[in-house]
């Protein structure tokens, strides 16, 4: 289900899979001009900086963007064959997953090239990229359980969506946020996932413990959580969608 829905994504496309190389690069390339030319914020490497977070958050975006409605756009495999439901909001989420990882392998190399210490520190991405999927799968789970009860969920997420990216350290560092408001973006999940792929692919340094065990805690807890809310809900799926 998976690999049709990655087929799908670029169906008819002239670049295809390139889009996940191009896309994040493209924002990078935008969030760069803005910051450096017009704001001059004062982060060295800037577009090394922001691409580093860029890359994790369009995963999310896109697959969150995706998961939502995938109940009620699939509905007839719900009512043409039995199988276990949450194969569906899972196999969007996996989709986007490979194509992350398919634009990621393209991109390591671009900081490798200006940081070679980066690859003595790659061995913690598999992890940090399990923690995050996790993360993404609890998430999914519980926003397309939700959007069949809830119909507006799938319509207020994309303003949700545009709220958290400017609530999530992509384009400036913790440091930079004044200190009585830094609470909010320690409460925002993507700042560990975001600072975690930062420590590896742009300070090129091992992650600390600690941020490890924090991004163990919510992936599992929001991935456990999302999975309870879905299969005590899924039983009236058929008969909402």
């Amino acid at each position: 289900m998976a690999k049709k829905e990655l087929k799908t994504k670029y169906l008819g496309s002239v670049l295809g899979i390139w889009w996940a190389v191009i896309t994040p690069l493209l924002m990078m390339g935008a969030i760069t001009f803005i910051f450096t030319k017009v704001l001059n914020i004062g982060i060295e490497r800037f577009p090394l900086f922001s691409l580093a977070g860029i890359i994790p958050w369009f995963f999310l975006s896109v697959s969150l963007s995706e998961v939502t409605p995938s109940l009620i756009s699939k509905s007839q495999l719900l009512k043409q064959f039995s199988f276990p439901i949450e194969f569906i909001p899972i196999s969007s989420v996996l989709a986007n997953f490979i194509n992350f990882l398919i634009g990621l392998c393209f991109i390591i190399p671009v900081f490798i090239v200006f940081q070679t210490k980066v690859i003595s520190v790659l061995a913690f991405l598999p992890l940090i990229l399990f923690l995050h999927l996790l993360f993404t799968i609890g998430l999914g789970l519980a926003l397309s359980c939700l959007n069949i009860f809830f119909r507006d969920i799938s319509h207020l997420l994309g303003v949700i969506l545009i709220f958290w990216f400017w609530m999530t350290p992509i384009f400036y560092s913790l440091d930079m946020v004044p200190e009585q408001y830094r609470w909010i973006c320690n409460l925002n999940p993507m700042t560990t996932y975001i600072e975690l792929y930062r420590d590896v692919l742009f300070k090129a340094r091992m992650p600390s413990l600690d941020a490890l065990l924090v991004a163990s805690a919510i992936g599992l807890g929001v991935f456990c959580a999302g999975y309870i809310i879905f299969t005590k809900k899924e039983t009236c799926f058929i008969k909402r969608v």
